[in-house]
């Protein structure tokens, strides 16, 4: 079987863990803990940075940071992983679902629309597939006295836009054993706003005073990231630009033997060099030979495993109440959209034998 994902690592990870382990520096107290957010933040040199548990906890503490709770109201996109929807939840906030553009990015005219209409306090724009959100669209949203939380839980880090939107935005990151580094779990947040950092800083704590013990200064929460966590984090940062570029190749690679396949659309990179966290392909509309998921079903009898793209938020029953009075077309791409594996140990002649098979059985 070869999985959709699986993390990357070596004796090098393994040794940093086995000798945290036995220096019994395993909590959140750990020194390691903020050597990797010191570490992450030397990437761009860009924002004040928090490692915490898990990337829907980095959405939810940047919310509470910036204030964003009791029924303010928070705009993200339709075509998302269901965590940035449930953080805003998690506060007390409540989301309104916003349309895609037809890159499943969350639509600029739609955004606005909505603006227009009613008093929005923040929005949570995703990168999405290795796509970002454009930036001037942010920035004049953000000039209008609305928070811009960028949950860029798929993102490189090391792309050409990340030094941009570390500097302007509060960003998020995901460290789940299938993003371009991992921790396991994990994930961190990044504050352009030095008294934003600070109060994000207590709240991560339960709201302690930071220098006086035991002593709360305001309603907290625990989403502390463990020592463990962040040791694996800086062996995995000694390799990002070689995960970087193996994505590229992968990509590359796809590209390369699934162009003139009948029936399908590679979805390919907008910049070679800024590789996605997983290869996506999408059914053509006119293409009635087989179905998403029949595909899917064909390819995973062969050996090879693959994942639904994300269903449009509003059509699930739990969210349909967030819906806003718009047209939601553009989300139903996302139903012909099929990821294929991608992780860095995956071979060339892996990545043949899926290609051929994708071709078998169209």
């Amino acid at each position: 079987m070869i999985p959709v994902s699986q993390p990357s690592l070596n004796k090098e990870d393994i040794e940093s863990l086995n000798n945290g382990i036995k220096g019994g520096w395993i909590s959140s107290t750990s020194p390691s803990v903020k050597e990797f957010e010191k570490k992450w933040k030397d990437l761009n040199n860009q924002g004040d940075w928090l490692a915490v548990s898990n990337g829907t906890s980095a959405i939810e503490l940047a919310l509470r940071a910036h204030g964003i709770t009791n029924e303010k109201t928070v705009i993200v996109p339709d075509i998302t992983f269901a965590a940035t929807i449930n953080a805003v939840l998690n506060v007390g906030a409540r989301p309104i679902i916003c349309p895609v553009n037809k890159d499943l990015l969350i639509c600029p005219n739609k955004l606005n629309q909505i603006i227009n209409k009613q008093k929005v306090d923040a929005i949570i724009p995703v990168s999405l597939y290795n796509k970002d959100p454009d930036f001037n669209v942010l920035k004049s949203i953000r000039d209008k006295n609305i928070t811009v939380i960028c949950d860029w839980a798929e993102s490189n880090p090391l792309s050409e836009n990340a030094y941009k939107y570390w500097s302007m935005f509060t960003v998020t990151y995901s460290l789940f054993a299938n993003k371009f580094i991992t921790t396991g779990e994990g994930g961190l947040v990044g504050f352009s706003s030095k008294e934003v950092f600070e109060r994000a800083k207590s709240i991560r704590d339960h709201g302690m005073d930071s220098s006086k013990r035991y002593w709360h200064i305001m309603q907290g929460m625990n989403c502390r990231m463990t020592g463990i966590q962040a040791i694996l984090g800086i062996s995995q940062l000694e390799r990002l630009k070689s995960f970087i570029q193996k994505r590229v190749e992968i990509s590359e690679f796809y590209f390369e033997h699934l162009t003139n396949v009948k029936g399908i659309k590679y979805d390919k990179p907008n910049d070679v060099s800024n590789p996605p966290w997983i290869n996506n392909i999408f059914l053509d509309d006119n293409y009635e030979e087989v179905d998403r998921d029949n595909l899917m079903k064909k390819l995973l009898e062969n050996g090879i495993e693959t994942r639904p793209i994300f269903y449009p938020l509003h059509q699930m029953e739990c969210y349909k109440n967030y819906k806003f009075n718009l047209n939601y077309n553009n989300s139903y791409k996302s139903l012909r959209g099929i990821s294929l594996p991608t992780f860095c140990d995956i071979s060339k002649e892996q990545i043949k034998y899926i290609c051929k098979q994708i071709s078998f059985c169209l």
